[in-house]
């Protein structure tokens, strides 16, 4: 058991100093004091310029969803007879499956 001044053992072994995780060891070593190098920062130019390329990307798909609903909606109320109000519902439906939200 344990004393009353000392509720929780101690991590590691009876010296108190505590085991690396196994993550732990699977970074890469530093000398004592400087940081481990990670692989390239996540926040490099490269990844800069492709998240612009991506929302650029995705206003475009926003565009196209958007000038193709009506069209959507034409089909679904003149060529199968939907009311105004199914094909509205379903057209705007279509609008955000096709953005992926």
């Amino acid at each position: 058991m344990h004393g009353p001044d000392n509720e929780h053992p101690r991590p590691g072994g009876p010296d108190g100093v505590r085991n690396a995780t196994f993550a732990e060891k699977q970074l890469p070593s530093a000398p004592q004091g400087e940081r481990a190098p990670l692989q390239e920062a996540a926040f490099g130019a490269e990844t800069q310029a492709l998240a612009a390329q991506w929302r650029i990307f995705a206003r475009f798909a926003t565009g196209v969803a958007v000038l193709t609903a009506p069209v959507f909606f034409l089909v679904l109320y003149r060529a199968f007879g939907w009311s105004a109000l199914g094909a509205l519902v379903v057209a705007t439906f279509a609008v955000f499956a096709f953005r992926g939200l």
